[in-house]
């Protein structure tokens, strides 16, 4: 092999290498509001009028309720929550058993489902078949919530 055809070579693998890092960086997901992905994009403008809590995916039983207050505090949540696409988890998410955490919304115009996940790697939301990375998992207050509405309503068994 010549010189001249190996230093073409090695350019030629040099500005490959460059194009692919400049793609992988210009194209990290940024953080953003959740009404930003195309599932939620009307769900700011629509109004909640029931909200259904399953404390696990695979559970049975669940909590129905309509409470406002209640509302008003998932309301706050998905207003302040930052979210990250993840291409990771979505696309080779290890295998989940069911144990995630399930939120139903119902508007006046459609639903919307999330499931939230805690891994090693960060706590995830499941929008519409893809996983999101959450920036500040603290306002997520899943648990709280989902207790308050168990002792106002009980769980209803899943018909």
């Amino acid at each position: 092999m010549n010189k001249g055809r190996l230093y073409s070579l090695i350019t030629s693998a040099v500005i490959i290498l460059i194009l692919i890092l400049t793609l992988v960086f210009i194209n990290e997901p940024k953080w953003i509001s959740i009404y930003d992905t195309d599932y939620c994009k009307h769900l700011k403008n629509e109004t909640i009028t029931e909200i259904t809590m399953r404390e696990t995916t695979d559970s049975v039983v669940e909590v129905v309720f309509s409470d406002e207050d209640l509302i008003e505090e998932w309301s706050s949540i998905l207003d302040t929550i930052e979210i990250k696409y993840n291409w990771k988890n979505t696309h080779f998410m290890e295998s989940m058993n069911g144990g995630q955490p399930l939120l139903t919304v119902q508007t006046n115009q459609g639903s919307y489902r999330f499931a939230f996940n805690e891994r090693k790697d960060g706590f995830l939301i499941t929008i519409n078949k893809k996983r999101y990375l959450v920036k500040n998992p603290g306002i997520v207050r899943f648990y709280d919530i989902y207790k308050t509405a168990v002792e106002r309503h009980g769980r209803t068994p899943i018909i």
